[in-house]
């Protein structure tokens, strides 16, 4: 495993998944919970610290470039998003709303 993967059992709540392949996907949920597998989830989870609120939606286009959001999405007042270009270490924030 690398610094950053853990087996993880997961308790959470999972609200959105997004598998770019086989082997590679983001989940995000309840409590603020984004994961990352990039062998189709046998072990070595990662989990991301992108945002400080529950994702309630996630999409990835490619390995690299994906967005997440929170509350009710893009189109609701109060609701953040975020975009990264890197595989989820680091991200932007979008105005949503």
């Amino acid at each position: 495993m690398h610094p950053g993967q853990h087996n993880l059992l997961v308790t959470s709540s999972l609200l959105g998944i997004s598998m770019i392949d086989l082997n590679t996907g983001y989940t995000c949920g309840w409590p603020v919970i984004i994961l990352k597998t990039t062998n189709g989830g046998t072990n070595g989870i990662s989990r991301l610290r992108l945002f400080q609120t529950t994702i309630t939606g996630i999409d990835f286009a490619n390995a690299s470039n994906g967005f997440a959001v929170s509350g009710g999405g893009f189109a609701v007042a109060g609701s953040k998003a975020g975009r990264t270009c890197n595989g989820g270490a680091s991200r932007q924030i979008i105005n949503a709303g």
